[in-house]
Parts: C-alpha cells; sequence; structure tokens
C-alpha cells in the first residue's frame, strides 16, 4: 500500500497523519511528481510553500486585514491601480472579485519586491475571507482545517497532463472527509470557483478562467471538523454539480467554449488518500502549525536549521 506520512508541529508538541494512498491514476503521478524531485534535488535545500488557507480569525478582522493592505498601498504605492471599492468594508463578493481582478492585472506588471509582497499578501487576504464567506455559506459547524504544500519555484518542470481518468477520483465532498488531495497552485478560477463566486466577467477572460489541466507537486490534507454520512455526501456532491452546471448554462458558458460536462470541470478537488488520524481537536488548540516532515516510501522532506532538505531514502 502506497503510503504519505505527514508530521504537524504546533506549540509544544506534534502529530502524526498517516495517509493510505488510493489505488488509481492520479495517486500514481503524483507520487511520480515526487519521485523526480527527489532524484534531482536529494540532500539538497528546497524552498517550498505552505498555506493554511482555514481561516479562524472573525469575518471583521479578514474584512479589516484587506482594507488595510489596500490602504498601504495606496499611500506606499501610488503608481498601483486599486479599485474604489477597497473602501467599502465589509466588502461583498463582487468586490471581492474587482479587487482579485486588479490584483492579477498588477502581477504582470512585475513590480518591485515591496510591492509584490503586498500584492501577496493582498491576495492571500482575498482567499482568507473568500474561504471564511464559504465555509459560512455551507453551513458548517465546524470548519475543516486545510493546510497545502508544493514545491512551487520548481514544480513545473515536474507536472504531468491531467486526463480524464484522474477526473473519476474528483469529489465534491472532499471538506467532509480526513483526506489528502492534489492541489491547484494556479493563478485564476476554475468553472466551480467561478460558479460560487458568480464571476461572470472572469468567465470571459482566458487568463482568468483557469480550469486543472495537470498534476503537479502540490497538495493539501483535509482534516475535517464536521464529517457526514456516504447517503448525505452523495446528496451534497448532486448539489454542488447541479448548481455549478446551472450556472454555467444560465451565464452561456458554451459561448466561451466552456462545457460544465467536460472532466476539466468536475466539481471538487481529486482525492489521493485517506487517513484514520483525525487531530481535529488538536489542531484547534494550537496558535501556530506547520509540517516538520513529509515522508513518501521513496524519501522525506525535513524542516532544519537551513530549511527544508530532501533526503532519499
Amino acid at each position: 500500500m502506497k503510503t504519505v506520512t505527514i508530521t504537524l508541529t504546533g506549540n509544544t508538541d506534534y502529530r502524526i497523519l498517516n495517509y493510505q494512498l488510493s489505488n488509481n491514476s492520479a495517486s500514481d503521478k503524483f507520487l511520480n511528481v515526487w519521485q523526480r524531485i527527489f532524484n534531482d534535488y536529494n540532500g539538497q535545500i528546497l524552498e517550498f510553500d505552505f498555506e493554511c488557507p482555514t481561516p479562524m480569525a472573525s469575518e471583521q478582522t479578514l474584512q479589516n486585514n484587506i482594507f488595510n493592505i489596500c490602504n498601504q498601498i495606496v499611500t506606499d504605492c501610488p503608481d498601483i491601480d486599486i479599485p474604489d471599492c477597497w473602501q467599502n468594508v465589509p466588502y461583498n463578493q463582487s468586490e471581492l472579485n474587482i479587487l482579485h481582478d486588479k490584483f492579477a492585472e498588477s502581477t504582470q506588471l512585475q513590480p518591485n519586491e515591496n510591492v509584490a509582497d503586498m500584492l501577496c499578501d493582498l491576495n492571500f487576504a482575498i482567499h482568507e475571507l473568500e474561504a471564511k464567506i464559504m465555509n459560512k455559506a455551507e453551513n458548517f459547524e465546524s470548519p475543516p482545517y486545510i493546510s497545502s504544500c508544493s514545491a512551487h519555484k520548481v514544480e513545473a518542470n515536474y507536472s504531468t497532463p491531467l486526463t480524464e481518468s484522474d477526473a473519476e477520483c474528483y469529489d465534491a465532498g472532499f471538506k467532509y472527509q480526513n483526506c489528502m488531495i492534489i492541489g491547484y497552485n494556479t493563478l485564476g478560477k476554475d468553472l466551480q470557483a467561478l460558479a460560487f463566486d458568480d464571476d461572470v466577467n472572469s468567465m470571459k477572460n482566458p487568463l482568468r478562467y483557469v480550469p486543472k489541466t495537470d498534476i503537479k507537486s502540490q497538495f493539501s490534507i483535509i482534516v475535517p471538523g464536521t464529517t457526514m454520512p456516504e447517503s448525505e455526501l452523495n446528496q451534497y456532491r448532486q448539489s454542488i454539480q447541479q448548481h455549478v452546471t446551472n450556472w454555467a448554462v444560465d451565464n452561456n458558458s458554451h459561448e466561451y467554449d466552456i462545457d460544465p460536462n467536460d472532466f476539466k470541470n468536475s466539481t471538487g478537488r481529486m482525492i489521493i488518500g485517506y487517513s484514520e488520524d483525525n487531530v481535529y481537536e488538536w489542531i484547534m488548540q494550537q496558535s501556530g502549525i506547520s509540517m516538520h516532515s513529509i515522508r513518501f516510501e521513496f524519501g522525506v522532506v525535513k524542516l532544519q536549521d537551513d530549511g527544508y532538505r530532501l533526503y532519499s531514502s
């Protein structure tokens, strides 16, 4: 059985999550990507991107975070155009779409490092608030903990195309399962995100509508705060798919060559493994969590004093 073991460190101790990978083509490709990275970087320090898109702060705090970042950009960087709606706290989804579209445009200008850092902070802050709003809309009693990792600076060299067979493991109910999914480290939105954000403008822009078309190094672990029986999960999956399909039809997606039935537009995320180690309560007691190590059968990524180093088995 193929496995991946994640060690999380908290305030004073740690927890281990063992993932049994599924027998599907997507998990095979995922392992192949990481095997190739280990082959090329064994013994070396490699930069990894870690993101925890599960905001624990209040919605008001997250709203203020966006306002403060925009205010700093307007004050320090008058050459960067920020839409006037940045002053409209609290922001609605339409305003978040406008701010995010302008962020995407600004990043194409290759700004200096200071401006790039602020734009990156703005992007993250927008995603945090959107995650908070979506969790609220999905009526989670306790939103899931989601933590992502990717070898972001080199992963483009190791990507492999997504096929219809890979897409069979898409599951819209992934947030209710203790699982590992293949991440989506791409600037832009897939069809499901467009539908839930009611973002028609991005649908019309081929640079903003970005379906997942490959498998790279990024993955996310999902530790659910709320679970569902399988019968309810099936109903939930169907409702998500119906919502996305209806939105696409209502907004004439076919005029922009976007087919909601194309496998690239499958709802959910690709589940590639499951864990029986539920550490949700422990996670909620921590003020900060990091991935200390990621162990594959062929090697381990381990945090050391000088960064994350790869060791082949």
